[in-house]
């Protein structure tokens, strides 16, 4: 035998012992490619996808499970681009996808087998000027309506291609309601337009809502893609009150957050949809004030006619906050508020006063800013015939003629204050406009924008912005709520309530997106209200006089000796108290409170007596 021969049988030899050896992991190996193990034809998709959650179980391969599985997709491979979408049909539960650097030469975009597909885009930037997307080959589900938002951006052409899905494909409706279509992507609406809108409209970038019982349709109509639904609208049992009869009781109202004051200085907490509980009177002013910076957000002012100021900081958009601070004021005339949060105050002696938070100390403070003052009105406060800002910053060498909020004018000119939220930038002013006539009162303290009328007539805000003379106070469009001149509350187009001069959205949740309830407030000063988002009318609010828990003055649930000592001060007129609080202070109900309630609630304090009841 050849030494040839026997080497060969030698490799033979070693060959067969490495096969026993290790043939069994091959076999192994083999045996842990799982199951369904979807081929891709395109390494761009197939890249692309392992970048997203696409591969949970991080083993390198994607299986038909897994892409079932997936229901947003956000593909994007970098310098890879991807070339074919065939794989994607797997993924039949996708309801988002969004696809970055496309090649160039793709030609098919077939997404016709995602069923589910809610919302998608395809965008592709480009520095070939002659390139064009083949639009033409997008093929998406039935109920997807396409549109292309191609855009040229310097040197690069964008090509984005969005589709949105349209669920509904019928719509009923009834009238005096609005309906959300969709509300995923609302531009969409801007491709939308309904056959006879006599029968419904557009109300708004998602709402459709029903004018007149009839049937049209609304028509999707892009370059892309042209789609049609069907619209049907019913009757609604809602009827509009035109009863011109109102009660004429001679009181207006203000709706302030969640209280109603009245002019003859009652004011009340909405206590629910039904109920308004009477909470104090000889109220002369009261506001809410979000309080823009860390901390407190929140601070309530409350002016009494008799000069007492109450002011409260919660360290929450929720009243009742265990971290509650307070400062109360005497002597106070009137507020100056810049209408949403800043605000100071004239005293009896034409001083004016800043209300500011130290949030370091955790307290409510006021800082001396001016002496005798000539005028106040808005944030402004004149002296020496000079126009100042209510933290002291001078304005204008000029004698302002009307204020309102952050703005005032002298003669036909309007000038604006800019501050920051925080603070950190020193206040500066600007002139706003030169055809002003006169302030708008809408009303909204918390509506930051002032309007104001122009010589031509127009309604105007200081920023420039020409109003709809259509709306009543235009600057309010809460939820989708205005009262128009005609003084009839509207939602979108749709006429809720007549004689309407104020209203407001209750939020039961302080998170919600949408109140709970509208609360609108009529010519008579009669209040009403209605379900948000139902179909029902307006119902009369229930007016009730606040529960009095007799001897317990302070309110703190106890009947104790600071009671006492609130009673004795009052009937010694060193204190003053609410009609709440006299009524539980005048516990013998003999119509005035004096020694003869301080003693009793003495004794009540001390367990002497077991109740107010036994000294009638």
């Amino acid at each position: 035998m050849s030494k040839i021969d026997k080497k060969l049988i030698s490799l033979t030899l070693i060959f067969a012992m490495v096969f026993t050896i290790f043939s069994p992991l091959l076999v192994n190996a083999a045996e842990t490619v799982p199951e369904g193990v979807i081929e891709f034809k395109d390494e761009g998709l197939f890249n692309a996808l392992k970048n997203t959650s696409a591969d949970k179980d991080g083993d390198g391969y994607i299986t038909i499970k897994e892409m079932e599985a997936i229901e947003t997709l956000r593909l994007d491979n970098g310098y890879v681009p991807i070339k074919s979408l065939e794989e994607l049909s797997f993924a039949k539960n996708l309801k988002n996808l969004t696809i970055y650097n496309l090649d160039e030469n793709i030609t098919q975009y077939n997404l016709e087998a995602l069923t589910n597909l809610e919302y998608f885009s395809i965008e592709k930037d480009v520095t070939d000027k002659n390139y064009k997307m083949d639009k033409e080959n997008i093929k998406v589900p039935e109920n997807v309506f396409i549109y292309d938002g191609a855009r040229n951006v310097g040197e690069t052409n964008s090509y984005y291609i969005y589709g949105i899905s349209i669920k509904d494909k019928e719509v009923t409706v009834q009238k005096y309601d609005t309906y959300a279509l969709d509300s995923y992507n609302q531009t969409i609406y801007k491709y939308a337009k309904i056959e006879d809108e006599n029968i419904a409209k557009v109300a708004s970038s998602v709402m459709i809502e029903g004018m007149n019982v009839g049937n049209t349709k609304i028509v999707f109509s892009s370059d892309l893609k042209t789609m049609e639904i069907p619209i049907t609208v019913t009757s609604s049992d809602i009827e509009i009150n035109n009863n011109p009869e109102l009660e004429e009781n001679g009181i207006t109202s203000k709706l302030i957050y969640n209280r109603i004051l009245m002019s003859n200085g009652d004011l009340w907490k909405v206590n629910s949809k039904d109920e308004a509980i009477k909470e104090d009177s000889g109220v002369l002013d009261y506001m809410y004030l979000r309080y823009r910076n860390d901390g407190y957000k929140l601070i309530t002012i409350k002016l009494k006619t008799n000069g007492n100021l109450s002011i409260l900081g919660y360290s929450d958009d929720v009243e009742n906050s265990e971290d509650e601070i307070r400062k109360d004021v005497s002597n106070v005339k009137t507020l100056l508020v810049n209408k949403e949060y800043k605000v100071a105050y004239l005293d009896n002696n034409n001083d004016v006063y800043l209300i500011y938070m130290n949030l370091d100390e955790r307290q409510i403070e006021t800082k001396l800013i001016e002496t005798d003052v000539e005028k106040v009105e808005g944030a402004f406060y004149v002296k020496d015939g000079n126009t100042y800002y209510l933290d002291g910053t001078l304005i204008a060498e000029n004698v302002m003629d009307k204020a309102n909020g952050h703005a005032f004018a002298i003669g036909n000119d309007l000038y604006s204050v800019k501050e920051s939220y925080y603070g950190k930038d020193p206040i500066s002013y600007e002139i706003a406009a030169n055809d002003f006539e006169s302030f708008v009162d809408d009303q909204y303290w918390e509506d930051y924008d002032v309007l104001y009328k122009s010589i031509n007539g127009e309604i105007k805000t200081v920023s420039g912005d020409v109003r709809d003379e259509d709306e009543k106070f235009p600057s309010v469009t809460l939820f989708g709520c205005k009262i128009n001149r005609n003084d009839v509350l509207c939602r979108h187009n749709l006429e809720y309530l007549t004689n309407v001069r104020d209203f407001i959205g209750i939020y039961e949740n302080q998170n919600d997106y949408q109140p709970s309830y509208v609360i609108a407030v009529r010519t008579d000063g009669t209040v009403w209200t209605k379900k948000y988002n139902q179909i029902t009318n307006f119902e009369k609010l229930i007016s009730t006089e606040s529960k009095v828990d007799l001897g317990n003055v302070d309110g703190d649930g106890e009947v104790n000796i600071k009671d006492v000592k609130l009673t004795l001060q009052y009937s010694l007129s060193k204190e003053d108290l609410s009609d709440v609080q006299i009524k539980a202070a005048d516990v013998n109900k003999d119509g005035k409170v004096d020694i003869k309630d301080v003693r009793l609630i003495l004794l009540y304090s001390l367990q002497k007596i077991d109740s107010f009841e036994e000294t009638k």
